[in-house]
């Protein structure tokens, strides 16, 4: 009869198990990173714009018929102390704040853009302002 000690026989069972969640959380890990940066890589050089027709996208370098093809037509010239030409754009809504946007660009290209928030105001008889 072959006799065997008892640490030969239940080796396997004290045998320590390689751990696989450190792979297995590094893996996770960059994936989530390499999502992360095509997600940011994507929409460089792009500018997002609230518009009544929705969201969307400028991207810089666009001459000035592509912006007016995206936000419509400009509401007024913006003013710029660098002397750039500026355009404002946007919709008047009587909501309590809007947004309008200063669209600059330089050498007929769109080098930047500027969001500013406004509020409507009632205005009664007597010249006073109350928020609505």
């Amino acid at each position: 009869m072959d006799s065997k000690k008892p640490s030969e026989i239940f080796g396997a069972f004290r045998e320590k198990r390689k751990r696989r969640l450190p792979v297995f959380a590094l893996g996770v890990l960059l994936t989530t990173a390499l999502l992360m940066l095509a997600a940011v890589w994507s929409w460089r050089g792009q500018v997002q714009v609230v518009t009544s027709r929705g969201i969307r996208s400028l991207k810089y370098g666009m001459t000035i018929r592509d912006v007016d093809a995206v936000l419509g037509r400009p509401l007024s010239p913006a003013p710029n102390p660098e002397g750039q030409l500026c355009w404002r754009y946007g919709s008047l809504y009587w909501k309590r704040i809007f947004a309008l946007y200063s669209v600059c660009f330089q050498g007929g290209r769109m080098r930047s853009v500027e969001r500013k928030y406004y509020g409507v105001w009632k205005v009664a008889k007597d010249g006073t302002f109350s928020p609505p």
